[in-house]
């Protein structure tokens, strides 16, 4: 009696050789590639009234290259497996419902999904595991945040409006405010709706998640740190329209209308991320075992 052993495909995960990824078919990786790339740029391009300074802009086109960076090696499995179909089918009808609906944020659903209907099919599991938090920036890659939620503008704009107007009437100044527009000592003060803080906020998230991404230890949920940069960025916003407003009333609006509006958002938005990474940094140093024993890439509980 005679056996024959027959010859198993080795784990993708055990030491195998990764294969290369296939750039020479529009049918393969190249066609995926060229497709997420296109229907990225659209995206960004269908309504620029985003783009209205580097502070909004700079941050969301950098979060793609920051994912590409923290989920390197990017190696190909040498067993691929087929793209998951449901995650097609909900990625297609997010891409419908956005177009007809016009929200930025299910077409960023929609690119996120297809994305990763694509990375999981080509990377080993254990890579999908440690490489899936990561998808968090390229959700946040897009204007979602500044073009679909104008009511949270509406109401950072009226709350920093409303903390103006008391801490000037604190301060002696004779005050009135009608909705977001203040008149202090015969100055008139617009928070119009470039200080709605929505690109602080989108910034932010972004700077919070690579932060986490990069802290080991700081093991803070997403349904914690989500809220938490909220918080931060409406604190930036109001004090940001604080500072603003006062150097309209003590140095005149023309100064506060020009370079020192751009230059003074810069400035908020550098201490909040620091601020960000000091609040990640005090929750590591809460979790000694934890930073132990974590990478910094697997930071966020994506949960």
């Amino acid at each position: 009696m005679t056996t024959t052993s027959v010859p198993q495909p080795a784990s993708p995960d055990a030491g195998q050789a990764p294969q290369r990824w296939s750039f020479n078919r529009l049918d393969g990786d190249l066609g995926w590639l060229l497709g997420l790339a296109g229907t990225a740029v659209w995206i960004w391009l269908r309504d620029r009234t985003w783009m209205d300074s580097a502070a909004a802009t700079l941050p969301a086109l950098a979060a793609l290259p920051l994912f590409g960076w923290l989920g390197r090696p990017w190696r190909r499995c040498g067993l691929a497996a087929p793209v998951l179909v449901p995650l097609v089918w909900l990625a297609a009808g997010c891409w419908l419902l956005g177009f007809l609906l016009n929200l930025t944020l299910l077409l960023t659903l929609a690119w996120t999904a297809t994305l990763s209907a694509w990375l999981r099919s080509r990377v080993s599991a254990g890579d999908w595991v440690r490489r899936r938090p990561l998808l968090l920036l390229p959700f946040l890659a897009f204007p979602w945040v500044t073009l679909d939620a104008v009511q949270v503008g509406w109401w950072f704009r009226l709350s920093a409006a409303t903390l103006t107007q008391g801490v000037f009437g604190v301060l002696g100044c004779e005050v009135e405010r009608r909705g977001t527009l203040l008149l202090i000592d015969g100055t008139s003060v617009a928070v119009d709706a470039s200080c709605a803080g929505l690109n602080v906020l989108q910034a932010l998230l972004i700077g919070g998640a690579l932060a986490a991404f990069l802290l080991p230890g700081a093991r803070l949920p997403l349904r914690w740190l989500a809220p938490l940069l909220v918080a931060l960025a409406w604190v930036s916003n109001t004090l940001r329209v604080l500072v603003l407003t006062g150097v309209a009333v003590l140095l005149g609006p023309e100064l506060a209308s020009g370079w020192y509006h751009s230059v003074g958002g810069w400035l908020v938005l550098m201490v909040m991320f620091g601020l960000t990474l000091q609040i990640l940094k005090w929750l590591q140093r809460l979790r000694p075992g934890e930073s132990a024993g974590g990478g910094g890439r697997e930071a966020v509980a994506m949960s």
